[in-house]
């Protein structure tokens, strides 16, 4: 599982229910995040691009890098939430 699901072609999403509830139900972490985004996809060439396996895993990547460096102060955030790749559902 990733901290990012597709939920229609074109369109991802993130993930927060399986997010920390401190994390997912943090409106200021949400709506700084859905302001970045874009810039952050035009950068790694994903804005608008087919969401492939590789393509879900970059975005989940600059989702997992936002958060950590959001919250650097929290040593071994990375390692939790990238945990979430070795749950299958």
């Amino acid at each position: 599982m990733r901290l990012v699901m597709q939920t229609d072609p074109g369109t991802v999403e993130v993930n927060w229910m399986w997010m920390p509830a401190w994390l997912a139900m943090n409106h200021e972490v949400q709506m700084e995040l859905e302001k970045v985004m874009p810039d952050k996809l035009k950068e790694a060439g994903l804005m608008g691009a087919d969401m492939t396996e590789e393509s879900l895993d970059k975005v989940n990547e600059i989702v997992l890098s936002f958060l950590v460096e959001k919250f650097a102060v929290l040593k071994g955030l990375r390692e939790y939430l990238d945990a979430l790749k070795y749950v299958e559902g």
